[in-house]
């Protein structure tokens, strides 16, 4: 019974006929859960792991930027495309264990999907950090607080332009979920805060700084033995460069990536469901599909 289970599923999630309208997409409630393989550079050496970027839409509320659970009136509440990322890997004989909330508002803002707030924790068998941006029409400020001292507990604001960009929405405002931003060939100049993983991966400042990105058209890429179509997006920032391959078709998925520091992400598998839902030991075979308990190398 179960494989008949999962052969429906795949056949039924994995060809999906994806419509173009943001709304008829995404306002059914599932989310959409991608698996990768990634390398890591951490301590100056190439680590093995996965990653999983889940992606689903959601009210907050308009002045706490937490999620609505009550009933909170429709004026105080913001749409949101909500961005989960999950890392995983082994550094020698301890984990790393890391995980990002990002929270782009759908409509509103300078930029469709302005991020509006950026949660991070990172754990390790040394200790663990927390990490928060909130985002205001002219202003980041955020807060750690760490088990480091380098950080220990510390607030910091920043003054924006209307044309700041975040490493870590960048992942959404790249997949162009309710039409174009850029045009294939197009470069523009933004105002870059890092992701809030990527400072404390590459020991950045938390600091804006001028930045360059550029939307062309990619060489294809063979993701599950199907040869598919892509953007190429390249953020060049300081000394610093990274590399996205999303798909030209819509859900404009994040296939690949990588970074200057060797860093690298490809697709294994994508699925849309309501995975809240699906918390029984007999759900454990969704993993299988994704592929989560194996750490493999990109190659």
């Amino acid at each position: 019974m179960k494989i008949i289970f999962i052969l429906t599923f795949l056949v039924c999630f994995s060809g999906i006929s994806y419509s173009a309208d943001f709304y008829s997409h995404w306002g059914d409630g599932r989310a959409e859960i991608s698996s990768y393989n990634i390398d890591v550079r951490r301590y100056n050496q190439m680590r093995n792991g996965n990653s999983v970027l889940i992606f689903v839409t959601e009210d907050i509320n308009k002045e706490t930027f937490i999620k609505v659970e009550s009933p909170v009136p429709k004026d105080d509440r913001m749409y949101v495309m909500k961005l989960n990322q999950i890392i995983r890997f082994n550094t020698g004989i301890y984990d790393y264990s890391v995980m990002s909330s990002i929270f782009s508002e759908v409509d509103g803002g300078n930029w469709p999907f302005s991020l509006r707030k950026v949660t991070n924790s990172i754990q390790d068998w040394c200790g663990h950090i927390f990490d928060e941006v909130m985002v205001g029409s002219n202003y980041v400020e955020g807060r750690i607080n760490s088990y480091f001292e380098r950080d220990g507990v510390s607030f910091y604001t920043l003054p924006v332009s209307s044309n700041f960009v975040s490493g870590d929405g960048l992942l959404i405002r790249m997949r162009e979920l309710n039409g174009e931003w850029l045009k294939p060939g197009q470069q523009i100049a933004i105002s870059f805060f890092p992701s809030l993983w990527g400072i404390q991966l590459r020991s950045l400042e938390r600091k804006i700084s001028d930045a360059i990105l550029t939307k062309t058209i990619g060489k294809d890429l063979e993701i599950s033995s199907q040869i598919v179509p892509v953007y190429e997006w390249q953020l060049d920032f300081e000394n610093n460069w990274e590399k996205y391959w999303i798909e030209q078709e819509y859900p404009h998925r994040i296939l690949a990536w990588e970074f200057s520091d060797g860093g690298r992400g490809r697709l294994i598998e994508t699925l849309r469901l309501s995975y809240w839902e699906l918390n029984n030991n007999e759900h454990l075979e969704y993993r299988k599909f994704l592929d989560l308990n194996s750490r493999k190398s990109v190659d």
